[in-house]
């Protein structure tokens, strides 16, 4: 049986250079898919990040209904954990259109735990551990006996031409999975998701290897098109990408200027005149990677978050919300990029004005805009968000850890490159979409593709009941 819908996803494909590649026979099977101009903005979620977005795609709802704005769960005096499937307050359409006709569900992120459904298959993808389970548990014994080690995530970032070839490698293991899987199980919704798209491109951005990374993608999915014969293809990402020239560390900012303060003591009191001379995470992290290239002894990671995230020595050396006087606190950020959480009221104009004032090394204003949560979403889960969303200028990276990386609010970035808002709609096929939709109109669309009609909760624009919501397009 030919599915009648083929969902492949590109995660991280930026909107303008994918037109530039399309046009440039860069990605033959898109265009003979789709034509030359045959790629339309897709809105991600404020913050156009990872969880966030494919939490939405996955629900059809915005932000504010399912509570998930970062990698992290945190809590002031709690311990951080990271989301997962298990907070998804609402079945995925997924789910729904396994009531009714067989599913496939490959790779994708936030798929852990596996979601039970009637009738097909889920792999979950990237966040999911190395030893997470299948629905049904008989998908991956048939991955390892048909495909080999089945990665849930990326080979991590090291340099060198070997890791472009590994990242291409996992794009062909991926296909084949995807292939295996369909024929056992003949999904007649099948979707594969591609996370090295993203990897590249944080990692190489400016590089020849971002092209042949999304060169290979594409033969991917010519591969899948020309194997299965769907009726119907659509091509998306999560978000897009873009360069960044700066990194602002918001909780160094904060602490600097007397929002975020720390406990006393004598340990904490060398942990800060330490840290104030420059002997910061960034400055350890740096001089790793220098020595591991010199002596090609161990991959690094270019991915600070990863890298310091439940590091206890680095808590140990460096400070951290860990330190931090909550009674005397007026506000502080986690993940998010540019997510404010304000713990004193009284003080919340003084932390946005002192924002709107703070500029770039050379000069330019860092802030486009600062936006409070119900300015953004709707719903019941939105009395969870952070209470303020700083959008500052595209070259911007906007860092926001557990742990404090750089002395100085301003550093060049650990990263070349880092999400923007416009991701990639590409379709053959009607899915009734408006233009320049929301990642969570997707859904509810492809629901009533298949003649079910959505269910209340689920959202169908970029604003609740015909109500204005501001545009974040132009600041995003």
């Amino acid at each position: 049986m030919k599915p009648d819908l083929l969902i492949v996803a590109w995660d991280g494909a930026p909107y303008g250079p994918v037109r530039r590649w399309l046009e440039g026979g860069i990605l033959p099977n898109l265009r003979g898919l789709v034509g030359p101009n045959g790629v339309r903005p897709l809105i991600s979620t404020v913050p156009p990040i990872t969880p966030t977005a494919w939490a939405s795609f996955h629900l059809g709802v915005n932000p504010g209904k399912h509570g998930i704005f970062d990698f992290l769960h945190y809590r002031p005096g709690e311990r951080p954990r990271l989301v997962s499937a298990q907070d998804f307050p609402f079945p995925t359409f997924w789910e729904l259109l396994a009531e009714a006709v067989p599913v496939g569900f490959l790779g994708f992120p936030m798929g852990f735990p596996p979601r039970p459904l009637k009738r097909g298959f889920w792999v979950p993808g990237f966040l999911a551990p190395s030893r997470s389970p299948t629905h049904p548990p008989e998908a991956m014994r048939l991955l390892r006996e048909e495909v080999g080690t089945y990665q849930f995530s990326p080979p991590p970032p090291r340099p060198g031409a070997g890791w472009i070839e590994e990242l291409k490698e996992a794009i062909r293991r991926r296909t084949r999975a995807a292939l295996v899987l369909a024929r056992a199980y003949r999904p007649r919704v099948l979707g594969v998701h591609y996370q090295v798209t993203d990897t590249v491109q944080h990692s190489r951005w400016g590089e020849d290897a971002v092209e042949e990374v999304f060169a290979e993608a594409d033969r991917a999915l010519g591969e899948l098109v020309g194997e299965l014969a769907p009726r119907d293809v659509l091509v998306i990402s999560d978000h897009g990408m873009g360069p960044v020239r700066w990194e602002f560390h918001l909780n160094t900012w904060l602490w600097q200027r007397g929002f975020i303060i720390l406990r006393g003591g004598a340990r904490r009191w060398v942990k800060r005149v330490l840290f104030a001379s420059g002997i910061s995470p960034v400055r350890v992290q740096r001089l790793a990677e220098g020595i591991a290239r010199a002596l090609d002894k161990f991959p690094p990671t270019r991915d600070l978050a990863t890298f310091w995230r439940g590091a206890l020595l680095g808590h140990a050396l460096f400070p951290s919300l860990n330190d931090a006087d909550w009674d005397r606190t007026a506000a502080y950020s986690l993940g998010g990029m540019g997510a404010i959480t304000v713990c004193d009221g009284d003080r919340r104009s003084e932390v946005i004005e002192a924002l709107y004032e703070t500029r770039l090394p050379g000069g330019d204003p860092l802030v486009a805009r600062i936006m409070s949560a119900d300015e953004i979403y709707w719903g019941e889960r939105t009395e969870d968000a952070p209470d303020l969303f700083l959008i500052g200028r595209e070259d911007v990276l906007i860092s926001s850890h557990f742990l404090f990386l750089h002395h100085e609010a301003f550093s060049p970035p650990s990263l070349p490159a880092h999400h923007r808002a416009k991701g990639i709609l590409c379709h053959r096929g009607d899915p009734e979409l408006a233009r320049d939709p929301p990642i969570w109109a997707i859904a509810p669309a492809i629901l009533r593709r298949f003649g079910i009609e959505p269910p209340p909760h689920m959202d169908t624009g970029p604003s609740p009941n015909g109500m204005e919501k501001p545009s974040l397009t132009r600041y995003l």
